[in-house]
């Protein structure tokens, strides 16, 4: 769901921060996930995500195309294409730096997408989203913070994690 919350008052951002989220939002899809990879550590002060709307809207539009174009319900029957799972991986892994390091996370509002995601098969994928999942959870208390998985996920997904205990833990991989 895109957000369209707007700040009582804009969050100052440092120059090239504000350039790389420029570019981010402008980046043709094919060229983006490199992009993202770029920035696998976060080198700024604590940031806020009022100022990252713009690239969260961006991600949700990616998130939403790949989860509508590839098979996920009840569980994943095709494989990503090369490349919307590379792009996946990237948008994922520079969400996750993005809540680890920025202020208002209450923003982030994908989650439905990510639901859907987590009937994937890819362990990549998967171990992506769950290190997501974990950040949101974090943060959330438990009387008033809402879950981010659906009961079908979450059912769904411990059959999967108990079906390869079964197996043993190197069936997972």
């Amino acid at each position: 769901m895109k957000i369209t919350k707007v700040p009582k008052r804009k969050p100052e951002v440092p120059e090239d921060l504000a350039a790389l989220g420029a570019r981010i939002v402008e980046e043709p899809e094919s060229s983006l996930a490199s992009l993202l990879r770029s920035v696998d550590q976060w080198a700024w002060p604590r940031g806020d995500l009022y100022a990252w709307i713009p690239v969260l809207n961006r991600f949700d539009d990616i998130l939403a195309r790949i989860c509508h174009t590839t098979p996920l319900k009840p569980v994943q029957k095709e494989p990503f294409g090369a490349h919307d799972r590379e792009l996946l991986l990237a948008v994922l892994s520079f969400t996750r730096l993005l809540l680890e390091n920025c202020l208002n996370r209450k923003l982030y509002s994908s989650y439905e997408y990510i639901d859907m995601l987590l009937a994937t098969e890819d362990a990549d994928v998967l171990e992506q989203l769950l290190y997501l999942v974990l950040r949101s959870a974090q943060q959330r208390s438990p009387p008033t913070g809402s879950t981010c998985l659906s009961a079908t996920s979450a059912c769904v997904f411990s059959r999967r994690c108990g079906h390869h205990a079964k197996q043993g833990w190197n069936s997972w991989m």
